[in-house]
């Protein structure tokens, strides 16, 4: 998560300053050597945003009249990247609801989809008297530094209810719900283009042989392989949600890397997840936007800041009829079984940022932050999250269990629900604890900051806690086909269980750790999202 592109900001604000010394956007002399000029003699030497040329996406009206229609103008020149300067009037209305120019387009450009990261220059000779504003972007090329080293293969964990590889749609399937149904058709050529022309219901038609036909032949085949047609839009989030968790590792490389320009970077792009599967928060947040309207599911792109971090990206998603948080930065997360020197890594999700709300427990002060995209939408975001644990699940051994538990038998007979999958990898499933498991008396199992770890006895595991000083007496976990147990904490109620099995891993590296005495979760990386 750690930043997001804010270069243009800093580059804008700049020039605010740099106006008051130079010049160059003062209105003061500018207005005075030009007072005696009618509108008509300035419309003149102007081009209007409504006098470009005929376009895909419907071009913006001359005059603005909200902050919305704003930031669809300043998107709109970005989307088709027009290098040259284009003036439109704002109108009274409007204008009364800011204090000046100059901090309004301060905030509209911060809280655009395409325009943050462009340098941008700002007029307002004309606005005192005409309410005219004129814009000119420094168009520059982006996404076009890929990873210096990609990082070593991680094992996929991959939850119970995720599969993967589900094949269900052919290799040639075309008839997507966006295909199906949207608002025209829209040539693209560049990864920006494409997931806003998607997000915002048009068709893209990429460019031939550009990178945007790269990546949505990509997508295609990610949601081939993840979604089938019988899926309801939860499965299908759930699918997505699992796929950028899983399967796509986060850019520390890059968001460490403390450098303030970062419009090259692939990470914050399509380009990170369907041709690296290395991205860091913005690049999965458009990810989730271009997957989930391919599908025809609303899901929107939000950034904001709060003091601890310097920027992150987030989505809003709508599930019948309602609109929740998800993040899929957050909800992923790496466990290291080796060393810093020699790492071995495993990728897990978890499903609390999944549908939730800003009281997410993540973090001691909730969610923290608040973006000023689509307010609408950011008012009415749930305020109870949806409850993936109360789910009820068909398993082949003929149970059909939800993943709530409060004792150690119900949750033996989940682990041995699970494991009927027969999955050939590692696999995972999360539950959440009720009652304390009163019912049995043992509250230890749930002990806040408590580290559990389970260790082989025969065909037997047993679980302890306190970093093994302690045996919860008489509470096994039974496994089969000589998988192990680990289970952790989140957020203080619902725990992650998972089986590593043999499929994933090397015979002899299974081996050197079947032979040591115990694993404990102390020696694994602390569990949280990348910060």
């Amino acid at each position: 998560m750690k930043k997001i592109k804010r270069s243009a900001v800093l580059i804008i604000a700049f020039c605010f300053a740099a106006a008051a010394f130079a010049g160059c956007t003062e209105s003061g002399s500018s207005e005075s050597a030009n007072h005696e000029k009618t509108y008509e003699q300035i419309a003149e030497s102007l081009t209007f945003i409504d006098e470009m040329p005929e376009t895909d996406l419907p071009r913006p009206e001359r005059e603005i009249g909200s902050r919305e229609e704003f930031i669809d103008a300043l998107d709109y020149l970005s989307f088709y990247r027009i290098n040259e300067e284009v003036s439109f009037e704002i109108s009274e209305e409007y204008a009364s609801t800011f204090y000046n120019a100059y901090q309004e387009f301060s905030l509209v450009c911060e809280i655009s989809q395409l325009s943050d990261f462009y340098p941008i220059f700002l007029s307002d000779e004309y606005y005192a008297k005409y309410r005219i504003l004129s814009v000119d972007f420094r168009i520059r090329d982006f996404a076009d530094d890929a990873p210096t080293v990609l990082p070593d293969s991680v094992t996929v964990v991959y939850p119970f209810d995720y599969t993967a590889y589900l094949n269900g749609r052919g290799e040639n399937f075309e008839d997507f719900p966006l295909v199906r149904e949207n608002k025209g058709e829209v040539a693209v050529e560049n990864s920006e283009q494409l997931w806003y022309a998607a997000n915002r219901g048009y068709l893209p038609v990429p460019k031939e042989g550009s990178v945007a036909d790269e990546i949505f032949s990509e997508a295609k085949n990610v949601l081939r392989r993840i979604i089938s047609d019988d899926m309801t839009d939860l499965e299908k989030l759930k699918a997505i949600y699992n796929y950028l968790c899983c399967e796509i590792r986060y850019d520390r490389a890059t968001a460490n890397s403390g450098a303030q320009d970062l419009i090259s970077a692939q990470c914050y792009y399509l380009e990170g997840v369907f041709l690296n599967r290395l991205a860091v928060c913005d690049g999965k947040a458009k990810a989730y936007c271009l997957l989930a309207a391919m599908e025809g599911i609303p899901v929107l792109r939000a950034t904001a800041d709060r003091e601890d971090f310097s920027g992150h990206a987030y989505n809003y998603v709508q599930l019948e009829e309602k609109w929740y948080l998800s993040c899929t930065t957050f909800g992923s997360n790496e466990l290291n079984f080796g060393s810093e020197e020699q790492p071995d890594i495993m990728l897990v999700s978890s499903y609390n940022m999944f549908l939730t709300t800003y009281e997410t427990p993540y973090g001691d002060e909730g969610w923290g932050y608040d973006s000023g995209m689509y307010p609408e939408i950011a008012e009415v975001i749930e305020t109870e999250a949806f409850d993936y644990w109360a789910q009820e699940f068909s398993f082949p051994n003929g149970k059909t269990l939800d993943l709530t538990v409060s004792d150690y038998s119900e949750l033996s007979e989940l682990a041995e629900a699970v494991l009927s999958l027969e999955a050939e990898g590692s696999i995972q499933f999360e539950f959440r604890a009720e009652n304390g498991f009163s019912a049995d008396g043992d509250r230890r199992f749930i002990e806040r900051e408590k580290l559990l770890f389970v260790r082989r006895r025969s065909d037997k595991h047993r679980v302890f806690h306190d970093e093994g000083r302690t045996e919860l007496t008489g509470r096994e976990l039974s496994a089969r086909c000589g998988r192990r147990f680990f289970i952790r904490l989140i957020h203080g109620h619902s725990f992650l269980l998972f089986f590593s099995g043999s499929g994933l891993r090397p015979k002899e590296a299974l081996r050197r750790r079947a032979r040591a005495e115990r694993v404990l979760f102390s020696a694994l990386s602390v569990w949280a999202s990348p910060v």
